[in-house]
């Protein structure tokens, strides 16, 4: 196999990512693309550590990992036009690798990669952290919260624990200021969205856009228990709307959110997100490897 490599682009690997499949991938590289610059941090600290001291080095970088590996390394790319985030997916739901267009065709990758062609997204800074994909206050945080203490991870694993949350959780009470209007009282879940969907294909906002400007909210209210095979039937095909149970606002200016509940997530990394949360949008500050998904956007 005869692939170019160039000297700048640097290839970065969660070995802990969904169900910890990162070998397959070494063993490629290794033996196809010896040329190719990569490090295997052992956590998410060695992997801050080792982003500041190559992110001067290197122009394009591929996060082999999930949305969480993603996340931690937003800081380092923000209003960055000259470094390049590209993804191979290993995580557990890889929402945003998923709507951006990138898969486990590692070929593919670099072959996009010689094009040298990005498109700037928006990032949504939810008080201290940022969010690239969807964050959420409420039952998705909770459940974020415990699949972080699961030893075995995956989509099933996943399901397991959405599931079993269903008879334990219960709402919360907040408060919610976006566009002028005041959204008061108990919500099973609030999220805040850049991109369409959580993972494995969870469209919480369908409208979403990663490039537009705009952050979607989406309040859901507590409903009944038979509404949820109906909730989640068009979670998955993509055709939630606002109704008497959702609320969905747009913004493109700041949002707050203001709860004394406490478990939250910001591209599913399980956060604590307490008293007031300050939602701003940061428009197309990050640089993302163009794929033909998303030639059109």
């Amino acid at each position: 196999m005869n692939i170019q490599i160039y000297n700048d682009i640097l290839l970065i690997i969660n070995p802990n990512s969904g169900h910890k499949n990162a070998n397959s991938l070494i063993q490629f590289v290794k033996k196809n693309v010896p040329d190719l610059d990569f490090f295997i941090p052992e956590n998410g600290d060695e992997a801050t550590i080792l982003l500041e001291d190559k992110i001067e080095r290197y122009s394009v970088f591929i996060l082999a990992g999930g949305d969480g590996t993603i996340n931690r390394a937003l800081p380092f790319f923000l209003g960055r036009k000259d470094k390049i985030l590209c993804i191979f997916p290993l995580g557990s739901g890889n929402g945003f690798a998923r709507e951006m267009g990138f898969t486990t065709d590692f070929v593919q990758l670099l072959s996009h990669i010689q094009k040298r062609e990005s498109l700037s997204v928006d990032v949504v800074k939810i008080n201290d952290h940022y969010s690239i994909n969807v964050a959420g206050i409420g039952l998705d945080g909770y459940i974020a919260h415990l699949f972080s203490r699961e030893k075995t991870r995956g989509l099933m694993k996943y399901v397991f624990l959405t599931l079993k949350s269903l008879f334990s959780y219960r709402p919360f009470t907040s408060t919610v200021q976006v566009n002028g209007h005041i959204y008061q009282g108990s919500f099973l879940g609030i999220s805040i969205a850049n991109n369409r969907q959580f993972g494995n294909n969870a469209y919480i906002a369908p409208e979403a856009i990663p490039n537009d400007g705009l952050f979607d909210i989406i309040m859901i209210r507590p409903f009944p228990f038979y509404y949820y095979p109906i909730f989640f039937y068009k979670l998955f095909a993509g055709t939630l709307t606002a109704n008497k149970y959702l609320i969905i606002q747009q913004s493109n200016n700041q949002a707050e959110i203001k709860t004394n509940y406490q478990f939250a997530h910001v591209d599913g990394e399980s956060v604590i997100c307490k008293g007031n949360v300050l939602i701003e949008m940061i428009p197309q500050t990050v640089q993302i490897l163009k794929t033909k998904k998303t030639e059109l956007l």
